[in-house]
């Protein structure tokens, strides 16, 4: 009996069989998500999993990201930003960009205008201040915002007829 129902709905050759193949592939588009909802989260875990080790590493540190065009971005404490910065240039600069979410500290010398729109060239420090105006650790939603701030405002400009990849700072 469970035979002949099998006859009836399957042809047996499935991987020809329009109707067999179409079930098939819904099937898996119901079941599977999609590469860039894995890919994104992985990288979610990662980061969460790095933010808290470094708060069990430094418990008296704050932590900061650093972040430049067409790099995910680093969590380190604030003593070896300060340090890697210092070295780099000038980083008095600060913007609160993403729609009032991030506060951004960078070098004004790596900054370029064109169009009425400013670009970041070089890399910045993101950082959060607490209810009282001081700086304090960045948080995983923070992190996060500054790894979605990259993604949706890189770019690439072209100044003095080279391509260079920038940060709208917006």
């Amino acid at each position: 009996m469970m035979n002949n129902f099998f006859k009836k709905t399957c042809c047996g050759d499935c991987k020809n069989c329009e109707n067999c193949r179409s079930k098939v592939t819904n099937r898996k588009m119901a079941v599977l998500p999609d590469e860039a909802f894995v890919e994104d989260a992985i990288t979610k875990l990662k980061n969460a999993l790095n933010l808290a080790r470094i708060k069990d590493d430094y418990p008296d540190s704050r932590i900061v990201m650093l972040i430049r065009p067409e790099y995910e971005g680093e969590l380190l404490i604030s003593e070896y930003s300060d340090i890697i910065l210092s070295e780099m240039g000038d980083y008095s600069e600060v913007d609160v960009v993403f729609d009032d979410l991030i506060l951004l500290r960078y070098d004004e010398a790596d900054v370029v205008e064109l169009g009425g729109v400013r670009y970041l060239l070089g890399m910045a420090e993101v950082f959060e201040i607490d209810d009282d105006g001081n700086e304090c650790s960045i948080d995983f939603e923070t992190m996060q915002d500054a790894s979605d701030y990259v993604a949706m405002n890189l770019t690439e400009i072209t100044v003095d007829g080279k391509t260079i990849p920038a940060l709208r700072l917006i």
